[in-house]
C-alpha cells in the first residue's frame, strides 16, 4: 500500500504539507488484515488504531455468547475499539475484518507524538469522534423502532451503500437485531410493498 494513500485521505481533514507527509512516511506502517482476522480483540487495551483505506469491518460484543454487531464500517475509515482508546482500559469488543482489509497501523504513542508535532492532526481525531459518535446515535435511533421492516428502512436509508452492498445478510441482520431469516422475509414484505 502506497504512502499515497494515507496522505490522500488525511488531505480529507488538514492541508498536508511537506513536513507532514514526510512525519507520515516515518511513523505509518502498512498493514493488512486478511477476511475473518481481528484487528482488535475483547480483553486487551486498544493502543492502536488502524487508518483503513481499503475493506469493510464489523465492531461487535459477546451476549451470553451471541454476537451483537454494533456498528459496520467500510473504507475509508479510521478503525479501533474507541472507548478502550480513549479511556485506556480494556476493550469490551472485538473488530473483525468482512473483507480483505488494507490500510496503516498507528500505536497510540506514535500518534499522540505525530499530533504534539503537528497539532492540525487533532482534526483527525477530532472526525474519529464525530464519526463514532454518529454511527452510535444512528443505531440507537434505529433500534428505537419496534418492528424489522421500520428498523430495515432506517438501515437501508441512513448507511453508506458500500456497507450495505457487501455486507454480508448474517451480520446486516445482528446489527439490525434480528435473525437473517427475518431479515429476508422483512426485505420481501419491503420489496413487495413498494411495488
Amino acid at each position: 500500500m502506497s504512502i499515497k494513500a494515507l496522505i490522500e485521505f488525511a488531505s480529507n481533514f488538514l492541508e498536508v504539507d511537506p513536513a507532514l507527509e514526510a512525519l507520515l512516511e516515518q511513523v505509518a506502517q502498512p498493514r493488512s488484515f486478511a477476511k475473518g482476522e481481528h484487528l482488535f480483540n475483547a480483553g486487551s487495551p486498544c493502543d492502536h488504531l488502524f487508518v483503513m483505506i481499503k475493506g469493510l469491518v464489523r465492531c461487535y460484543y459477546l451476549h451470553e455468547d451471541k454476537e451483537v454487531n454494533l456498528r459496520l464500517l467500510a473504507e475509508p475509515s479510521v478503525v479501533l475499539a474507541y472507548s478502550s482508546y480513549i479511556q485506556r482500559t480494556v476493550s469490551r469488543e472485538y473488530i473483525q475484518a468482512l473483507e480483505p482489509c488494507e490500510g496503516f497501523w498507528f500505536s497510540r504513542a506514535q500518534m499522540d507524538a505525530a499530533i504534539d508535532a503537528f497539532p492540525p492532526l487533532q482534526r483527525l481525531t477530532t472526525n474519529v469522534a464525530e464519526r463514532h459518535f454518529l454511527a452510535m446515535e444512528n443505531r440507537l435511533l434505529m433500534i428505537q423502532y419496534k418492528s424489522a421492516e421500520e428498523r430495515l428502512r432506517f438501515f437501508l436509508e441512513h448507511t453508506d451503500p458500500a456497507i450495505i452492498e457487501r455486507t454480508p445478510a448474517v451480520h446486516i441482520a445482528s446489527y439490525l437485531g434480528m435473525t437473517p431469516e427475518s431479515l429476508s422475509r422483512t426485505k420481501r414484505q419491503i420489496t413487495k410493498s413498494d411495488r
